[in-house]
């Protein structure tokens, strides 16, 4: 409570609870786990719900007591990521972390509707990066996953990056995102055209080609699996070529700063990457 009055006025009164970044809740669980609730994508399953969930319902449950007007902001994570099957307090918010696809009928999206189903607050607990996949140039997909999440009653998106999350490739859907967060109804296409114009200038068509490409390569591989073989393989094809000589239109065009240095970034952070990529990809691969 003395903590509480330190805060300053309009500090949201949301306090977080959540078990350690692991799966090991012991051999005697009360009430047990349950090991029937298999995992159904890549992460995350229902086994610890019911014995998370019913802890969170025991703190939350003394926590409205003595504080009415305050919420307990609570991870559905791993072993926790499906709703338990008992009612929940109303002052649990639910943070899912969807490790489980962003599609309409994806596991994760299905998850957060039944979710939205038994809370009264939604958040969600994002993860942007690629582990040395293709760069996740995706504006338009990022801009639908934007809208499902207003539908499903999304209040707020948080997103973990990681160090090897390449901004100068990245930062185009960063961008999207935080639009489309202020404004779920805004034309996506509208936002990159205004993004072209004003972030390179005079090279804007040059630079709308460059991400246009991008987003069709990213839409055709990102099922993938062997990415050594797959930058091997882009390293043998016309890919390369095509992204240089819309960088290089771009210089030709970009006469001043801040344009220049702007396709510069884009140039020896995002497409110098990729030529490393490849390189890499031939010689593990290929060893040549």
């Amino acid at each position: 409570e003395e903590e509480r009055k330190k805060r300053p006025p309009g500090f949201i009164d949301v306090y977080a609870i959540g078990p350690n970044d692991n799966r090991k809740f012991g051999k005697n669980c009360v009430p047990p786990l349950q090991p029937d609730r298999k995992r159904q994508g890549t992460f995350g399953d229902g086994i610890a719900s019911n014995y998370w969930f019913t802890f969170v319902n025991k703190v939350a449950k003394k926590v409205r007591k003595a504080h009415p007007d305050k919420w307990l902001a609570v991870p559905a994570y791993a072993s926790h990521f499906e709703p338990p099957d008992f009612k929940l307090e109303p002052n649990i918010a639910i943070h899912m972390c969807n490790t489980e696809g962003w599609e309409k009928n994806s596991y994760g999206m299905k998850n957060l509707e039944e979710w939205g189903k038994r809370v009264n607050r939604s958040f969600l607990y994002d993860y942007w990066y690629s582990h040395g996949r293709f760069p996740p140039v995706r504006p338009h997909e990022v801009a639908a996953y934007c809208q499902r999440l207003r539908n499903a009653g999304i209040e707020g998106l948080f997103m973990e990056l990681i160090n090897n999350s390449n901004s100068s490739l990245y930062h185009l859907d960063y961008y999207v995102t935080m639009r489309m967060l202020f404004d779920p109804e805004a034309d996506v296409d509208k936002i990159l055209e205004e993004y072209y114009n004003l972030f390179y200038g005079p090279a804007a068509t040059p630079m709308k080609k460059f991400w246009t490409a991008m987003e069709e390569k990213y839409k055709n591989v990102q099922k993938r699996g062997d990415w050594d073989k797959f930058w091997a393989e882009i390293g043998e094809t016309e890919f390369m070529d095509i992204l240089n000589g819309y960088l290089e239109e771009a210089e030709n065009l970009a006469k001043e700063e801040p344009y220049l240095s702007r396709i510069e970034v884009i140039r020896q952070g995002g497409y110098e990457m990729m030529r490393e990529r490849i390189g890499k990809g031939q010689h593990d691969y290929t060893g040549t």
